[in-house]
């Protein structure tokens, strides 16, 4: 025959109460923290996002030639504000990965957003691959 199932009086679901107590998400003021939070974090994640997809200075390595001392490359610089001094980095790498030369591009402000230019890249090994880096305004 089963046991009877024991009924909980007043006093054992005080005492229940008192040693588990409610979680801390289940206060009103524990989930309105939470949501604030939630909330700043998502806007902040929003920000960056679209800060980061659009800089105001952008460039490609449109073509280059290899030679032993030095790599003539092609590159685009693009920016939204003509008036606005543009500079990136152009580096020289060798098969190794290694940095062989480099040289900062600097467009003066005025002219078109999208400037072509031809620069020389003296290297100290023969390089091959080049790279556009750290593109900035100002």
């Amino acid at each position: 025959m089963p046991e009877p199932v024991p009924t909980l009086t007043d006093a054992d679901r005080e005492r229940i109460r008192r040693r588990y107590p409610r979680s801390w998400f289940a206060r009103p003021a524990g989930l309105a923290g939470l949501a604030v939070t939630a909330v700043l974090l998502l806007a902040w994640l929003v920000w960056a996002g679209l800060d980061q997809s659009t800089p105001e200075v952008s460039g490609r390595v449109d073509r280059y030639t290899i030679s032993d001392t030095h790599l003539d490359v092609t590159v685009s610089i693009q920016r939204p504000d003509p008036g606005v001094r543009a500079s990136c980095l152009l580096v020289a790498s060798a098969q190794n990965f290694e940095r062989v030369g480099e040289v900062e591009v600097v467009l003066p402000p005025g002219g078109e957003p999208l400037v072509q230019q031809d620069v020389r890249v003296r290297t100290f090994r023969r390089a091959s691959t080049a790279s556009l880096e750290d593109c900035s305004a100002g």
